[in-house]
């Protein structure tokens, strides 16, 4: 009987230490992909950030014309968004302009429009919609560049003022031509705010950003079970934690009627006969 009990104490001991281990596993191997996530999200935004001197950056002129005295900076602010990591310079592009909103407490165009130095080369980050996008050929540079893309561009605060955002990489969902996109986002180095000639043959004046691509937002489409891929991931984590639960509790119920079955008494020709392994007065010895 003790070597029986002893048996069943061990395996469900085993059981539920199996239980255990296995529901600390996948909750240590949540928490080391979060962080590694996490890690990859957040990287050093200071190396996206060039010196307010760097490539002629201190002689732009506001307020005016694109002209040669800005193809330095231009083109070396090009290369800098196609250089640097994307989600690096979507956090600093982040950081900045909340920063500016704390100083300022005045939407951002406003503030790109009242006070262009303080955004010269700095990364910029902003959400709205494309009305017009198109492609051409730059001027010869030393970076390589030798296609553009031009996206007239309404920032979410602008109260229908344009932006102009040049950039490198035109996204598949993205057409040529003039039409309305909603839900565009950019990461991109202000250059300065310059003058456009616009239909109703007035000068006008828009921020000039300059980046690698533009990002366009898209709803996530739920599967045929109506979960997304993390929801499904998540889903079956929590289910085999439960079925492993439930197995344990199972087993333990399976091992405790085996028990109470092995302990009963059993009864030849009528005379009920002890457990071997317990005797008792007037067992075997």
């Amino acid at each position: 009987m003790m070597r029986s009990m002893h048996f069943c104490v061990t395996q469900h001991c085993g059981f539920r230490r199996f239980a255990y281990v296995l529901a600390l596993g996948t909750l240590l191997g949540m928490f080391v992909c979060c962080r590694v996530n996490a890690d990859d999200a957040a990287p050093a935004v200071g190396e996206v950030i060039p010196s307010p001197n760097a490539f002629g950056l201190s002689d732009v002129k506001d307020n005016s014309r694109l002209g040669p005295e800005d193809n330095e900076p231009y083109f070396s602010l090009l290369n800098l968004a196609r250089e640097a990591k994307p989600e690096a310079l979507r956090q600093a592009g982040k950081k900045f302009v909340s920063e500016r909103f704390e100083k300022s407490h005045v939407p951002l165009f406003k503030d790109m429009l009242d006070n262009p130095g303080a955004f010269r080369g700095k990364p910029v980050f902003l959400r709205g919609h494309t009305l017009q996008v198109i492609e051409y050929e730059p001027l010869k540079n030393d970076f390589g560049i030798d296609k553009v893309y031009e996206a007239s561009f309404f920032e979410e605060d602008a109260q229908g003022n344009l932006a102009t955002i040049v950039f490198l990489e035109k996204p598949e969902n993205l057409e040529l031509g003039t039409q309305t996109v909603d839900g565009v986002s950019v990461s991109g180095y202000f250059l300065k705010m310059y003058h456009y000639d616009a239909e109703d043959a007035h000068t006008h004046k828009a921020p000039y950003i300059l980046a690698r691509t533009l990002h366009i937002a898209t709803p996530t489409k739920p599967d045929a079970g109506g979960f997304n891929v993390l929801g499904g991931i998540v889903f079956g984590v929590v289910a085999l934690i439960l079925l492993a639960v439930v197995y344990v509790q199972w087993r333990e119920q399976q091992q405790r009627r085996e028990q109470q079955k092995a302990n009963a008494p059993r009864k030849v020709d009528g005379i009920e006969v002890s457990d071997p392994f317990h005797s008792g007065p007037g067992g075997t010895a």
